[in-house]
Parts: structure tokens; C-alpha cells; sequence
């Protein structure tokens, strides 16, 4: 009974970042400030993502910040560039999206990295030089 419960917790703690996802998505990008602090609180508690924390972080990441990224770079590329044709919107558009998702992940490898030191090494040795 108490594993259920405990995984009825941690199905229901995903859906916390979840929600900041969409309200900074369908309001104001400022949200995302929420969706950071849930996403280290959601890493530190889960048992599976202890001395993995780096690699459940990017994987969590990619997927609760594609909306917000989606949405920033909407109203970038707006604010950049104006009215241009279909096509140029969207090129720009996407580019502006992979910005922001590579330098989100990257921001929050480093952010993940400095509270957790000690983690699991993700490669076997005999790739090391």
C-alpha cells in the first residue's frame, strides 16, 4: 500500500511542473521561474534521479520547456522581425526556439551540476581516453 501511494506522489509531482509549463505557455513567460524551482525540487525528491540527477534534469527539461521556448521565441521573432512572409517567419521562428532550448539546457546542466557534485558516471570507462 505504501509504494502505491508513494508512486501516486511522484506521478502527481510531475504534474506540478506540468502546470507552471502551461500557465507561463498561455500567460507570461515569467512562469518559467516555477517551472525551474519545481523541476529541482521534482529532481531532488524522486528516488530514480538520485546520482543521476544531470541526466534526469536534461530529460525533464526537454520536455517541460518546449512549450515556453515555443512561446518566447513566437514573440521574439515578433519583436525582431515584424511581418515578414510565411516562410521567413517560420525559419526565424525555429531558430530562435533552438537557441533558447540549447541555451535552457545548458544553463540548467551547469545549475544541476553545481547543487549535485557526486553523481554516477554516464559512460563506461573504456570510452575515457
Amino acid at each position: 500500500m505504501d509504494k502505491i501511494r508513494n508512486r501516486k506522489l511522484y506521478i502527481g509531482a510531475v504534474f506540478i511542473p506540468a502546470l507552471f509549463t502551461a500557465i507561463s505557455f498561455f500567460s507570461s513567460p515569467y512562469w518559467i521561474i516555477g517551472t525551474a524551482v519545481s523541476l529541482f525540487v521534482l529532481v531532488g525528491t524522486l528516488p530514480f534521479c538520485r546520482h543521476r540527477e544531470n541526466l534526469w534534469m536534461f530529460v525533464f527539461v526537454a520536455f517541460f520547456s518546449i512549450p515556453t521556448n515555443i512561446a518566447v521565441s513566437i514573440k521574439t521573432e515578433q519583436f525582431l522581425f515584424g511581418e515578414e512572409t510565411f516562410f521567413l517567419t517560420l525559419v526565424y521562428t525555429l531558430m530562435i526556439f533552438f537557441a533558447y532550448f540549447s541555451v535552457t539546457e545548458i544553463v540548467f546542466a551547469a545549475v544541476t551540476r553545481m547543487i549535485w557534485k557526486r553523481q554516477f558516471r554516464l559512460f563506461p570507462r573504456e570510452f575515457d581516453d
